[in-house]
């Protein structure tokens, strides 16, 4: 259970946390599922302002909000998810400055120096330098044989005191997706996801998803949240962000520092939050808790009305449906559900060389992603500065399509086969989900 102090500042913030995650419109606020019971409400009350809360640097009169740091993208889970929704694309981004909070720029494999990703801003040590993109127009083959112009990022990180990224290392960028209905996603049960995983093709489709699973204390987890898949719950997930983008420690990531290697000597050395009303680690579990299920109490989004029966019959018929699947079964008929209707497999597919992530001297490093889930996906695309894939790379729908490769190459290569009136049912559809 949280302390009193803690008790007393969830409730406090609690107050104004609405209007916090409701300052955004390219999305609307989290909403708890229906039915919750007041103890439920109360809690996701309490996680939305945690969720909203600004972290400061220690030591800070603040003492139960300190410790941000020593390096770190953000100082708030809600300046990442602005009302629990997707950051803005990062195409729009104006200034190197402004791309932290729309884009966490990571680096496969780690870097000796640098660590896991390239945090621009620093309390008490020199900060890793501002990354910058430069997006790259790419000739492409469009609906039709048309030609399409695709946009493609290459990054390069600024004037850093601490040197370059080690050339064998992979540079690229990761949008902070959605939350909504999240906690549904944790509860498709393991064996669900393993049935649906083909990683040798058995069924001679192209289609060979293969689920990531995860050691944790000597247990294996399957992993589901993440661009790949990394993490295996809502919890795990949000230490791993707490930790990389802002600094945090939490049990899973004790490290005080971060992601601060010990190459960057300065950086471990900075004060820390730990201590005092916030115990061992400047995380607590009980706000972990907190904000934990504040995104697992939240609704999914709730689709549009009935009436895009043709472009779901398109979707399926041109294989779409094969890795986006419409629904996955849950455990124990969570409130009431029996399904959840996420278009995911929650598996992890080879998308081809055109979303691979590739290294300085051009080498492969790794071109498997986590298909990502489509509910909200209207919401999205419409927003005014949208940004969708794994690095926010395409603006619309049709360009994201037109960005699959690998398993996705056939139902690309059956969209752009597709008629205009078909193209547009298939679309529409999408964005009613």
């Amino acid at each position: 259970m949280p302390s009193v102090a803690l008790r007393v500042i969830g409730l406090r913030l609690a107050l104004s946390c609405s209007l916090i995650l409701g300052c955004s419109g390219a999305a609307p606020a989290l909403e708890p599922l229906p039915d919750l019971t007041e103890t439920e409400r109360l809690i996701f009350s309490l996680g939305a302002s945690q969720f909203a809360a600004a972290w400061h640097a220690a030591p800070s009169d603040d003492v139960a909000f300190d410790g941000l740091g020593p390096l770190y993208n953000a100082t708030s889970c809600a300046a990442c998810h602005p009302s629990g929704g997707a950051a803005p694309g990062p195409r729009f981004a104006s200034d190197p400055a402004d791309l932290s909070s729309r884009l966490a720029v990571v680096i496969e494999p780690a870097d000796p120096i640098f660590g896991d990703q390239i945090q621009p801003f620093s309390v008490g040590s020199p900060d890793e330098g501002l990354p910058t993109v430069t997006w790259m127009r790419q000739s492409a083959e469009g609906p039709d044989g048309a030609a399409s112009s695709l946009v493609a990022p290459t990054y390069r990180l600024g004037p850093s005191p601490y040197g370059l990224v080690t050339s064998d290392r992979a540079i690229s960028g990761r949008v902070p997706p959605p939350l909504a209905g999240l906690g549904l996603l944790e509860v498709v049960p393991d064996a669900v996801i393993l049935a649906n995983a083909d990683p040798d093709d058995r069924d001679g489709d192209g289609i060979s998803g293969v689920a990531r699973q995860i050691s944790v204390d000597g247990e294996t987890l399957i992993g589901r949240f993440g661009w790949r898949a990394e993490q295996p719950t809502i919890a795990s997930q949000t230490m791993h962000a707490l930790s990389r983008d802002m600094g945090l420690s939490t049990d899973a990531f004790p490290d005080h520092f971060g992601d601060c290697t010990v190459e960057q000597e300065d950086c471990r050395k900075a004060p820390h939050g730990a201590g005092g009303v916030s115990g061992p680690t400047e995380v607590p579990k009980s706000v972990v808790e907190q904000i934990s299920a504040f995104i697992a109490l939240s609704a999914p989004p709730a689709p549009a009305e009935e009436g895009f029966v043709v472009g779901a019959a398109i979707f399926a018929d041109i294989g779409c449906a094969k890795c986006h699947r419409p629904s996955l079964p849950v455990d124990e008929a969570t409130r009431g559900q029996s399904s959840v209707a996420a278009y995911t497999d929650l598996l992890l597919h080879d998308m081809g060389e055109g979303l691979a992530v590739r290294d300085g001297t051009g080498r492969m490093v790794d071109g498997e992603w986590r298909t990502a889930p489509l509910w909200g996906l209207g919401v999205r695309a419409d927003a005014p500065e949208p940004g969708l894939l794994h690095d926010g790379r395409a603006i619309s729908i049709t360009e994201a399509i037109l960005w699959h490769g690998g398993e996705g190459a056939r139902s690309r290569d059956a969209f752009r086969s597709l008629s205009e009136t078909q193209r547009a049912q298939l679309i529409a559809f999408l964005r009613s989900l």
